[in-house]
């Protein structure tokens, strides 16, 4: 082995690399901006629950400020409801959750029972659910303090408006790990398959024949969503058949919100493939393009719940109108008018996204 032509070569490498400033900013500069925008929503303070509040008759003015004082310490926003209505205005949307206590709280306390206290959430979303009640769990701890002879402790009964008892977090989730995956590939296949036509010349080979360059994107779309069809039918049916992910709405609209995330997909992806040179550089669009969505759109943290400036960014992204959609068919078992929105939405980044790859062709082109 010889150190001189191994040094020659790692030289060589190295120049390579820093004449490319892409691949130069993925390795310096994207790294940082992934980690300050994760951060940034980890720290960020989170917008204050909406919670109601039922309390029963009689209770003592005292002890339901005291109360009121304890939840808003959790950065709950308190408001007091009936028994009767909460779980309609939970199911509204006009309450993230709702506290019913019951008429003999005081009185099991007094004899030092374990009174059950009705905690009712949407379900939607986990995270959501989780900080409701981590929340109320050490507001119920300090409900003890409330009483000289320290009663037991309160125990809370969630109670799902969407779902049932045999669900679990992963179908709560399923929605947006659908999306994402369906979004993900697609958007791979898409991308990485259009680069290659560019670079064998296929494309400007097209460019001279009667095809003109709308023509040219939506034929290599109609190809490429082919497959992607059948990539998502297959991801949905595992999901559903396989893993026994629950779902409550229709199985066709399923396939319908995915058929329109593959379009934005293919469309998407043929765009940004006029913005590379190889694979390398295709994949390089995964951590500008695919993690920011996965961040703000909905998957791991609510978009309510964010700052108004992320609210705002989350709603110039597709896969937040994708995840809402498909949520609202699988959890909520909504049916066409209430999705038809968000499909409209889509439509959208799909012609605009389409527009700009036909320019991109004859950009590239000339």
């Amino acid at each position: 082995m010889s150190i001189n032509r191994i040094w020659a070569l790692a030289l060589r490498i190295v120049r390579q690399f820093v004449r490319d400033p892409r691949t130069m900013a993925l390795l310096f500069l994207v790294p940082l901006f992934v980690m300050g925008l994760l951060t940034y929503l980890i720290q960020s303070p989170s917008s204050s629950l909406t919670l109601g509040v039922a309390f029963p008759a009689q209770f003592p003015p005292t002890f339901q400020q005291r109360l009121s004082s304890l939840l808003e310490d959790q950065k709950f926003t308190v408001t007091q409801v009936s028994a009767a209505t909460a779980k309609e205005l939970v199911q509204n949307g006009e309450l993230n959750a709702a506290l019913v206590l019951p008429d003999d709280l005081l009185a099991q306390f007094q004899q030092k029972g374990s009174p059950t206290v009705r905690l009712i959430v949407a379900g939607i979303d986990a995270s959501t659910a989780g900080r409701t009640l981590a929340g109320l769990a050490r507001v119920m701890q300090e409900l003890q303090t409330l009483e000289p002879n320290a009663p037991a402790l309160p125990q809370l009964q969630a109670e799902y408006v969407y779902g049932g008892v045999d669900w679990s977090s992963v179908d709560y989730l399923a929605p947006a790990f659908i999306t994402f995956f369906v979004f993900f590939f697609v958007f791979l296949l898409s991308v990485i398959s259009f680069l290659r036509e560019r670079s064998r010349g296929t494309v400007e080979r097209l460019l001279v024949s009667p095809l003109g360059r709308g023509e040219i994107v939506l034929g290599y779309a109609l190809g490429f969503l082919i497959f992607a069809l059948v990539q998502s039918l297959i991801i949905i049916l595992f999901a559903v058949y396989v893993l026994g992910i629950h779902y409550a709405g229709s199985i066709g609209l399923v396939f319908l919100v995915n058929f329109f995330v593959i379009l934005m997909s293919v469309s998407l992806g043929v765009l940004l493939s006029a913005f590379a040179r190889n694979e390398l550089q295709a994949i390089q669009f995964i951590p500008i393009v695919i993690i920011p969505q996965i961040l703000l759109c909905g998957f791991f943290w609510p978009v309510q719940q964010m700052v108004p400036v992320l609210r705002g960014i989350a709603a110039a992204l597709p896969m937040t109108y994708a995840i809402q959609a498909l949520q609202d068919v699988m959890v909520k078992g909504n049916g066409f008018g209430s999705i038809w929105l968000s499909l409209l939405i889509l439509t959208a980044f799909i012609a605009f996204f389409f527009l700009l790859a036909a320019f991109s062709v004859r950009r590239r082109s000339g």
